[in-house]
């Protein structure tokens, strides 16, 4: 992207800080992690919605690209996960033909695994009844 860029340009992003301090991530992951395989352990600053977790590697990452070293500052939010509409009706409306070919999507057994073992008791039950989450993003400058 640098070469790309002008010489004067200037690139602004927002990025996640850590799952311990986006819950809205982590609890449901969590909750739904008892009725699955065990998951990978995470690698730091790999590949991910939470790779810029860490001001350093963000740091390291664009300066290395030749951007000159960025200025982050906090972006602390209510997300509301449901978009207004509840959590009940926000989970419920996802298409249910989309849903069967993500979970056909799986490798093998892991869909099964996934609609057996999972409780059939809507969206409060592994989410809460939680419709607004704290979300803390860096905005890097």
């Amino acid at each position: 992207m640098r070469r790309g860029a002008a010489p004067h340009a200037r690139m602004t992003l927002v990025c996640w800080r850590t799952p311990v301090e986006n819950p809205w991530m982590e609890v449901p992951i969590t909750a739904a992690a008892q009725h699955l395989p065990p998951r990978p352990k995470p690698v730091l600053n790999a590949p991910g919605m939470f790779a810029f977790a860490d001001p350093e590697h963000v740091t390291e990452v664009l300066t290395a690209a030749g951007w000159a070293p960025p200025s982050l500052e906090k972006l602390d939010m209510d997300l509301d996960i449901a978009a207004g509409r509840g959590l009940e009706e926000a989970v419920g409306s996802v298409n249910p033909n989309r849903r069967r070919e993500q979970l056909a999507a799986q490798p093998a057994g892991r869909g099964r695994l996934g609609r057996r073992r999972l409780p059939p008791r809507g969206a409060g039950a592994l989410f809460g009844r939680c419709e607004r989450a704290p979300a803390r993003c860096d905005v890097v400058d």
